[in-house]
């Protein structure tokens, strides 16, 4: 059963996302975080908004316009 489980678990399509974003300090590795971004149309690009996703990566930058970082997040089940 366990292997069951585990197989339906892994088996979903998961959505990966990447995303810059101003600088924040308090993210940290593992975190869970939800997506609400707005395109210039105002139309929600993330279908479901109540979804969570957990942060795998994390870069930082800075140039001319300031720090930025850039997270990358998987969909949590």
């Amino acid at each position: 059963r366990l292997m069951d489980w585990l197989t339906k678990k892994i088996m979903k399509p998961r959505k990966s996302v990447g995303l810059r974003i101003f600088a924040m300090p308090t993210l940290q590795l593992g975190d869970l975080v939800q997506i609400s971004y707005l395109n210039k149309n105002n139309f929600n690009e993330i279908a479901d908004p109540d979804a969570q996703y957990v942060i795998y990566s994390i870069s930082y930058a800075r140039d001319s316009s300031g720090p930025s970082m850039e997270v990358f997040l998987s969909e949590v089940a």
